[in-house]
């Protein structure tokens, strides 16, 4: 009679013989003849047939739809990869354009002029440091402490814990995910904002400073422009016109974060809560929402600087 496969299964009774096969069932006497030609017959092996060929194309399916994922994923980090180093290029290029440009041009006196060298290699230093910290640095993951958490993730099929969110991006899990930054190309999370917010700050800073500095030779480089003298003309224009768009979309940012930082939110969160019309359940008072990004030593600060940034809140939150 041969032997059955593990695709098929064979049932003996009295009289007939059973047999599944690609999911259907037949029946054949057991003196081995099988009716080809019934229509129970042909219907049943139609409908194997069909399911299998369905089930072969949502494989492909699955399949296409990964690669495709991937692919969109890979050509996101590559992109983040060359903004990095275009950000970086802007960076060099305001500080290099003060520098041999802007501050010679103001004719300082000699230690004046050391003084403010000095404060503007110290800013581009740190500036950078903060940078490379924020893309750099770890924003964090669930670790072994957050398994017993009631939330979990399908893609990494692990525990998720409260304020954690899944970066398609990176592919991962990031504590207290603020959003994926393609400038840094990386997460803001929990363990990287406060570098984040400090690299903000201080790239606003420098890029208002350096449009300041570049904005009095801009009148002269444009009456005396000439083609004999094309970049001589317009490095002072573009630093000034670059350094400022900069600073305007700096300044935003900046404002948003503040308000985030104050009343403890992360980006995700805000717009959950602006959508559901509520505020935010984490919040703790400002000292302690400050405290929590930036460490318990900001806690030391005078009390009134806290009541100032309680106040300047209401100038950048929505009405509920």
């Amino acid at each position: 009679m041969g032997v059955c496969s593990r695709h098929d299964l064979c049932i003996f009774s009295s009289h007939h013989l059973h047999i599944s096969l690609l999911g259907c069932d037949f029946k054949m006497s057991l003196d081995g003849h099988l009716d080809v030609h019934s229509p129970e017959f042909l219907a049943s092996l139609s409908l194997s047939f069909k399911n299998l060929k369905v089930s072969k194309v949502k494989q492909r399916s699955s399949k296409s739809k990964i690669l495709r994922t991937e692919s969109s994923r890979s050509g996101q980090r590559a992109c983040g990869r060359v903004l990095v180093i275009l950000m970086n290029m802007f960076i060099v290029f305001q500080a290099d354009g003060f520098l041999r440009f802007s501050l010679p041009w103001f004719a300082l006196q000699p230690h004046v002029n050391l003084a403010a060298k000095m404060a503007s290699v110290w800013l581009f230093v740190l500036i950078e440091f903060f940078y490379a910290c924020t893309s750099l640095v770890d924003p964090g993951r669930p670790g072994r402490k957050d398994i017993a958490s009631n939330r979990w993730c399908n893609d990494c099929t692990a525990p998720k814990p409260d304020r954690c969110h899944h970066c398609s991006t990176c592919s991962r899990c990031v504590l207290r995910m603020d959003h994926h930054c393609i400038f840094t190309n990386s997460c803001v999370g929990l363990r990287n904002q406060p570098y984040f917010l400090m690299f903000v700050f201080l790239t606003m800073l420098g890029a208002g400073l350096a449009a300041l500095a570049a904005a009095p030779q801009v009148p002269a480089a444009v009456l005396s422009f000439s083609f004999a003298s094309t970049l001589r003309s317009l490095h002072p224009i573009a630093l000034c016109l670059s350094a400022a768009i900069a600073f305007v979309m700096l300044w935003n940012l900046l404002l948003a974060q503040m308000h985030l930082l104050i009343r403890n939110e992360t980006t995700i969160e805000s717009l959950k809560n602006w959508a559901d019309r509520c505020n935010s359940s984490f919040d703790q008072g400002v000292r302690e929402n400050i405290a929590e990004v930036f460490g318990p030593p900001i806690k030391l600060l005078p009390d009134i600087l806290f009541d100032i940034l309680d106040g300047l809140d209401q100038f950048l939150s929505y009405d509920l």
